[in-house]
């Protein structure tokens, strides 16, 4: 039986999978990244971005709009990259173990970027991956964005 890491030499550092090629790692990063603190006081909705939120209420809450309150900033900040926090623990843990401007890189390209999300977004320009099939017609996107306009503007979602 061949060595575990010599069989997958890329070991994810947040979970014990491990991967024959990095691009699996990259890709399998995704399953981490799914922090959504911005939630809707209307439907069970919930976003990476305040932006999305204030864009979905906007569309599908517009008769409840004067009385809805986007979520406040969040308190902690990181001076290195000026990302924000709402908790403390997800602050403190952003600032030790991930805010490295060039944490992640390409190893097609070299392009170098701060976020995991981004790297993995980036990496299937590479692959020509689309994982975001939709459930209308045969088309598929490389981003849940991409997928999201696709479906407004040929579906009318």
């Amino acid at each position: 039986m061949q060595d575990h890491d010599e069989q997958n030499p890329h070991k994810c550092n947040q979970c014990p999978m491990a991967f024959h090629g990095k691009g699996r790692l990259i890709m399998h990063y995704e399953v981490h990244m799914e922090e959504k603190p911005f939630k809707c006081n209307y439907c069970h909705y919930t976003s990476k971005r305040k932006e999305n939120l204030k864009r979905h209420i906007e569309y599908r809450h517009e008769s409840q709009l004067s009385s809805q309150q986007i979520p406040s900033k969040k308190k902690f900040k990181c001076e290195k990259c000026s990302r924000t926090f709402i908790k403390e623990s997800a602050f403190n843990a952003h600032v030790l173990n991930i805010c490295d401007p060039n944490r992640f890189t390409c190893d097609q390209c070299s392009s170098k970027f701060l976020f995991q999300s981004k790297l993995i977004r980036h990496y299937r320009v590479h692959t020509g991956e689309k994982p975001f099939k939709c459930d209308q017609c045969a088309d598929a996107a490389s981003s849940k964005g991409n997928l999201k306009m696709h479906q407004n503007t040929v579906h009318k979602k």
